[in-house]
């Protein structure tokens, strides 16, 4: 896509997965501590290896854009069992510094970025009867829409 000369765009989305690594750890110079750490498309930070190939096609000045990212908790779906590892409050500390990353160390190149989710835990505990479902599970509501421990830690976290 970045090679051929009809691309256009004005950013490029990138949705880095986090499994139960933070955003400060990458394989394999950091890896994490679960299953899932042995590849770098397991890690927040695999953004960095999207930017290096964009400036390596000679598209340095496109922006990215983080438009899909988070950590699952605790759930009940098969494949996603690695959010069985990661608290409310891991998962809270985690979004902020990845919020942090992109706006210090990502700067000036990732121009937007999209937490994965507010609110799906409302939706699959009423319409689905899962409230322990995986998307809910990434949520900073809990199904009575009260904040989880993210919702306050993203409340708190510096906006400068």
């Amino acid at each position: 896509m970045l090679n051929n000369g009809r691309f256009r765009a004005d950013a490029i989305g990138v949705h880095p997965g986090g499994h139960n690594n933070s955003p400060d750890s990458m394989w394999p110079e950091n890896p994490g501590p679960g299953g899932w750490t042995n590849s770098r498309e397991f890690y927040f930070r695999r953004v960095e290896d999207v930017h290096d190939a964009v400036v390596a096609s000679g598209r340095g000045d496109m922006p990215l854009w983080i438009t899909e990212f988070g950590w699952a908790t605790a759930n009940n779906t098969p494949g996603y069992e690695y959010g069985n590892e990661i608290s409310q409050e891991t998962q809270a500390q985690w979004i902020v510094r990845a919020f942090e990353r992109g706006r210090v160390d990502y700067a000036p190149w990732v121009g937007a970025m999209f937490l994965w989710n507010l609110n799906f835990s409302i939706a699959w505990d009423g319409e689905h009867d899962n409230p322990s479902h995986e998307q809910a599970s990434f949520s900073v509501l809990n199904p009575d829409w009260s904040p989880r421990p993210a919702w306050y830690a993203i409340q708190a976290m510096s906006k400068e």
